[in-house]
C-alpha cells in the first residue's frame, strides 16, 4: 500500500472516530455517580444535579464530558508527533541498561514515513485547533472592553 492510501485510511478513521466522540458528547447522557444506583437518562433534574431515582441520593454526572473530549482529541494529537515520541523513548529507556539514540531512530524512518506522520498530525491538530475547548479568543473581551475612539 502506497503511503497516500495509507494517509487516507488513517485520517479517514481518525475523522470517523472524533465525529463519534463528538457526538457521544452531544448526546448529553447522564448517569448517577451513586454505584447502586447506576441510572442513565439524558432528562437534568429541577433539583440540580441531584439523581431523578427515587430514594436515591447520589449526583448525575456526565458519562462522556468536555474533558474526555479534550483529552482524547489531545492524545490523537501526541499519537502522530515524532518529536514527541522520541522524547518518549528517552524517557522510557532511561531507568534501563539499553541506550536510545535519537539521531538513529530518526533515520530509520523514511521520508515518506515522515511526511505522512507530519499530515496526520495536522490533520489531529486541525480537529484539535477546532475544539475552543481551553480557549478564550480575543475578540470576546474586545467586545466588552472597547477602547473609546472620542
Amino acid at each position: 500500500m502506497d503511503h497516500f492510501a495509507c494517509f487516507n485510511k488513517i485520517s479517514n478513521a481518525l475523522q470517523l472516530k472524533v465525529k463519534g466522540m463528538v457526538s457521544k458528547y452531544y448526546e448529553g447522557t447522564l448517569r448517577c455517580d451513586d454505584m447502586t444506583c447506576g441510572m442513565q437518562t439524558k432528562q437534568i433534574s429541577v433539583c440540580g444535579a441531584s439523581c431523578l431515582a427515587r430514594g436515591c441520593h447520589g449526583k448525575m454526572v456526565n458519562v462522556f464530558g468536555e474533558n474526555d473530549l479534550w483529552t482524547t482529541l489531545t492524545y490523537h494529537s501526541t499519537l502522530f508527533d515524532m518529536e514527541h515520541g522520541m522524547i518518549e523513548g528517552e524517557r522510557i529507556v532511561k531507568g534501563e541498561e539499553r541506550s536510545f539514540n535519537k539521531r538513529m531512530a530518526m533515520m530509520s524512518v523514511g521520508d515518506n514515513d515522515k511526511k505522512t506522520f507530519e499530515m496526520l498530525k495536522g490533520v489531529a491538530d486541525g480537529m484539535l485547533e477546532g475544539s475552543a475547548y481551553n480557549f478564550v479568543r480575543p475578540s470576546l473581551f474586545s467586545m466588552f472592553f472597547k477602547e473609546s475612539t472620542q
